[in-house]
This record gives structure tokens, sequence and C-alpha cells, in this order.
């Protein structure tokens, strides 16, 4: 008697795995977020107090009928900005202050007149803007009480002219603000500037004196 052979099931070749490269990819994409998590929420924005906040100049003028040069000061209150601190005490990229110029008064409207539409020309150039670069020797994390001097590197422009500039700075830190007082030298041929000589000024020598007071706050996450 003839039996019929056994059906046979048909082979199946290996199943092929699954590419992980996409699993990989995803896996470093939360392992990076994770590691960063702690860095994101720890950086800080002080933004500037605008009514607690100024900004001025000072410059050596020969004076007609005066035997010694006396110093011309131009000040102004139109400060704004903010700085950005990563978690490990450093300044990070969007920190900015602007000083508007147009606010600049002194003891002479002549003087003032001239710096305006001469020397600024803030028509065409209203603004004076620091980018922080580098804030060398700030304590990190911040203290809420006494004082710390540090160094405030950052390209500063002017008259549509812009120079890395140092600045000394003093901080004054308490529980819910920052003071800083910050000072730097530059001259007139820094930025392209025309000295004021005007009225009963004879001469203006350089350098010019610039000082920042700034209070900062932070702001809220």
């Amino acid at each position: 008697m003839h039996h019929p052979a056994p059906s046979q099931s048909p082979k199946r070749g290996p199943v092929p795995r699954r590419p992980r490269a996409r699993t990989v990819h995803i896996a470093l994409v939360v392992l990076a977020l994770a590691l960063l998590a702690p860095v994101w929420a720890a950086a800080q924005t002080f933004t500037v107090v605008t009514d607690q906040s100024q900004a001025s100049y000072s410059v050596s003028e020969k004076v007609v009928g005066l035997a010694l040069p006396r110093d011309a000061v131009g000040v102004t209150k139109l400060v704004s900005g903010s700085i950005v601190l990563a978690a490990d005490g450093t300044v990070s990229p969007g920190s900015k202050l602007t000083v508007d110029l147009r606010g600049l008064t002194s003891d002479a409207a002549r003087r003032d007149r001239f710096i305006q539409r001469n020397t600024l020309q803030t028509d065409t150039y209203p603004d004076a803007v620091l980018v922080p670069t580098a804030l060398e020797g700030l304590p990190s994390p911040l203290p809420t009480s006494g004082t710390a001097t540090f160094k405030i590197v950052g390209d500063l422009t002017v008259h549509g002219t812009s120079k890395t500039v140092t600045w000394d700075a003093t901080a004054t830190f308490s529980a819910d603000a920052v003071t800083v007082k910050a000072t730097t030298d530059v001259t007139f041929d820094d930025f392209g500037l025309r000295r004021p000589v005007v009225g009963p000024i004879l001469a203006v020598s350089d350098p010019i004196h610039l000082e920042v007071d700034a209070t900062l706050r932070p702001a809220a996450n």
C-alpha cells in the first residue's frame, strides 16, 4: 500500500534583524538631554533695572580762561539689557547691555548738541552696545552678600565701530539683586569719533573714561 509522504513545512530563512541605528540615535539624544538638563536648569538671566542704572563718560577738556583742564561729564539713565550666566558662571550667548546715547546730558547744552550731532552722530548711531564674552574672576555660584572684583571682557560697539574692551568691575551682592560698577578707558580714535571742540572749549584729550553703574535682578524662570 502506498502511503503519501508526510508534508513538510517550507524552510524559513533567518529573520533579518531590524537596524539599530535609529534606536542608538534616540538613546544618545536622551542621554545628552539628561546630561544637559542640570546645566540648563541652573542657567540664570539677570535683567538691568533701568530706573536704578546709569552710564556716563568723562573727558578732560581745556577751556578758555581756565589755567588747568577740567573734566566734562555726561550721564544717561537709558540703560537696558540682560546678562545670562551658565551653570558654571560663564557668560552665555544672548547677553547684551544697551545704552541709549541720545539721553546723554552734561552741564553744557551746547556741548551736548555738538556731541549728539557731530561726535556720536546719534541720529545714525543711537546706541552703544556691550556684548560680554567673559566675566573673569566672578565667583560661581554667586553669593548673596558681600562684594567681589572681576573683569568684564566684551565687544563694545559705538558709532558703528566694534572693539574688544576690558572693564574693571566691582559687584555688590544681595539676596535679590546684584549691583555692578564697571569702568574702562577708550580713545576717540578707537571708534572714529570727532573731538567736541566748540564754544569756549579749546581742546579735548584722551582718554574717554566710561562708567556703567547697573542694578540687575534675576529674571523669573
